[in-house]
């Protein structure tokens, strides 16, 4: 019996961490992937734990018996199997909340309860092994280490596997299962019917959820691809764009954490329907043909065509290798292009290749990786150019009060690395409708004497896009050692989201 329950022990700790992880990315789709969302999920990951080790503790000091365990086991199994659907269920409906009121909210109703119930599972282990073997210290160290050691070979396996082959809810169920099967290695005896029959009930449930998902089609898109990973839930969909004068066209869309990523006309792949396109164009006309350029992401890749159609020589770095491959089947990218799976500052880091420019188009949905924006990576990043070459920022449209406080740090920092700086907007006349170029140039650049034409948007002038009188004074330097851009551009970022949670509101439903 005492090794079966080090067994359970393991696979209770490799529960918790599946459980985790797989919550987080529950969330990503409707709240992002930012440090606010990733505390609220370890807040409230040890809040439960909390909880769960109290009333473990409780029920091994009313000398709790097998039977107490395995129902906590099948009910926490069955939680953890069906916590996909509970939140597809209650997170469309929260997504109007502020970001740590929703975030909190959501976990309680699918994450925690299930969370409780595995907390409780290793003090009532050592309780059960204490009333064999007496050695309660020794025992609980052990089962401590055993669980903990589960949770590490579960950490490894859905974060670098199971999340992106199999999706969330396969996960889930392969993890609930694999606490019904420790549950039964344990608790299988003739004198204990009962439990094994509540078991058989909980393994027979199962089969409703064995289904496999299908792509959705509704009136307003069409889904042609999702897939879930470390990073995300990435989905490939066709749907109508309001494209500029054009009225409504045919797009395939790039979407991550249900965030468009990228939006190719479906007439003519070479044209994208985002606005920040047409003025990229406009930035590199100040380059000749055959100069090289260094793109930070690459997304369905709407610049990187843009780039090559001006006759540029494209170099990619993207951290997430199955946006590689969907740009390839699904947004006319060439296979033989010349990309990096790896993460942007590792690359600038570990290569010397110098650039005329460099590009930083980098957001995961709408969370830009702030390690790669501070005054030490810049550093590393004036290696890499070419003595008049530039970095290009792609950033939210926010410059004015709290939410323009992010993008002002990051121009204060250009500043004080001694770049010449710049910033260009999209033509929206609301800042959280629009997108923000930053320039940085080591040798001054007049960028108002650049144009660029691209179809659908017909001539770009950066002269008329220039932000006047840029003030960035109230910015914060940003370094490694206090990374709070996280924290400084979170206004912009709630503000950017409401905006597009009320334009996309039918990817929510």
């Amino acid at each position: 019996m005492v090794k079966k329950l080090f067994v359970l022990s393991f696979i209770e700790g490799a529960c918790v961490m599946a459980l985790e992880l797989i919550a987080a990315k529950l969330i990503a789709p409707y709240f992002g992937t930012s440090v606010v969302v990733w505390a609220a999920v370890l807040a409230m990951t040890l809040v439960a734990l909390t909880i769960g080790y109290y009333l473990g503790g409780y029920f091994s000091s009313k000398d709790a018996s097998v039977s107490t365990l395995v129902k906590i086991t099948g009910l926490g199994a069955i939680l953890l199997i069906i916590m996909p659907y509970i939140a597809g269920a209650v997170l469309p409906k929260m997504i109007y909340y502020n970001i740590v009121t929703g975030v909190i909210l959501g976990l309680i109703t699918f994450m925690v309860v299930p969370l409780i119930l595995m907390g409780m599972v290793s003090p009532l282990i050592i309780h059960l092994i204490d009333k064999e073997i007496k050695t309660a210290g020794q025992s609980a160290g052990t089962i401590y280490a055993v669980s903990t050691l589960g949770g590490i070979l579960a950490t490894f396996s859905v974060g670098l596997y199971l999340m992106g082959s199999i999706g969330l809810k396969m996960s889930s169920l392969l993890f609930g299962i694999l606490l019904i099967a420790g549950s039964f290695l344990v608790f299988f005896q003739k004198k204990r019917v009962g439990e094994t029959l509540f078991l058989l009930l909980v393994a027979c449930s199962l089969l409703s959820f064995t289904q496999k998902e299908r792509l959705k089609t509704t009136n307003k898109y069409r889904e042609l691809y999702v897939n879930n990973g470390i990073l995300g839930e990435v989905k490939v969909m066709e749907i109508f764009y309001q494209a500029g004068k054009e009225g409504f066209k045919k797009a395939r869309a790039l979407v991550v954490n249900n965030t468009h990523q990228s939006m190719m006309s479906m007439e003519d792949p070479q044209v994208s329907y985002f606005h920040h396109v047409p003025l990229f164009g406009g930035i590199f006309s100040a380059l000749k043909p055959k100069q090289k350029v260094l793109l930070l992401g690459l997304g369905g890749g709407d610049l990187y065509k843009l780039l090559i159609r001006k006759g540029l020589d494209v170099e990619v770095v993207e951290i997430d290798g199955r946006v590689v491959d969907l740009a390839k089947k699904y947004f006319s990218i060439p296979e033989n292009i010349n990309v990096h799976i790896d993460d942007a500052r590792h690359f600038i880091l570990t290569h010397d290749q110098k650039y005329d420019a460099i590009i930083f188009d980098t957001f995961l949905g709408e969370t830009p990786p702030t390690h790669l924006i501070t005054k030490e990576s810049l550093q590393e990043v004036e290696k890499n150019l070419n003595p008049n070459g530039f970095v290009a920022i792609n950033f939210y449209g926010f410059l004015q009060g709290e939410a323009g406080l992010g993008a002002k740090s990051i121009l204060k920092t250009l500043k004080d690395h001694g770049f010449y700086v710049n910033a260009v907007t999209t033509p929206e006349p609301m800042e959280e409708n629009r997108n923000m170029v930053m320039l940085g140039s080591k040798e001054k650049i007049d960028w108002s004497t650049l144009t660029h034409f691209e179809p659908i948007f017909d001539t770009v002038k950066l002269s008329q896009r220039l932000v006047p009188n840029l003030n960035f004074d109230e910015g914060i330097l940003l370094v490694d050692d206090k990374p709070n851009l996280d924290h400084l551009y979170l206004p912009a970022a709630l503000k950017w989201r409401q905006s597009y949670i009320e334009y996309y509101k039918y990817l929510y439903k």
